[in-house]
């Protein structure tokens, strides 16, 4: 998790008991749980869980914005509610996340505005009305007038 930001954690010598640290916390922001609560391999870990590491390298040292492409592609339901819900918290506090992604459930969870491309053309444009939640939870996204003259 720490190789991103290594340059910013170890000047010229490498620190472990800080990357230790530091990925401890990151590990429990994010809820990663290796299967035996010991994993040191990426590979050993659950298709959710390594999508959590991929974020954890980026998060240790937060960015202003989040770009994230099929953030939740593969993964099952739990590991999918997770990852939205970790997402969630990042844009509530304020970090710009743009998601691209072919799963409708998972942007309609996600966004304040949609985009919908089609062979790299702006197609349609729908935004969520103020106070709305969305529609995954009740919500409903409506589509502006500018919206429509794309």
């Amino acid at each position: 998790m720490s190789i991103s930001v290594l340059g910013r954690i170890a000047r010229l010598w490498l620190r472990p008991a800080v990357e230790r640290a530091s990925r401890g916390a990151m590990s429990r922001r994010l809820s990663i749980r290796p299967p035996d609560g010991r994993a040191r391999c990426c590979g050993s870990l659950s298709g959710g869980n390594q999508q959590k590491v991929a974020l954890a390298k980026w998060l240790t040292w937060p960015p202003e914005v989040l770009v994230l492409s099929e953030p939740t592609r593969g993964m099952d339901v739990g590991a999918k509610e997770d990852v939205v819900k970790i997402v969630r918290g990042l844009r509530d506090q304020g970090l710009g996340v743009v998601v691209m992604s072919t799963e409708p459930e998972t942007v309609l969870s996600l966004a304040d505005r949609i985009v919908v491309m089609k062979k790299g053309a702006d197609r349609a444009r729908v935004r969520r009305r103020d106070g709305q939640q969305g529609p995954a939870a009740g919500g409903r996204m409506r589509t502006t007038h500018e919206d429509r003259q794309r």
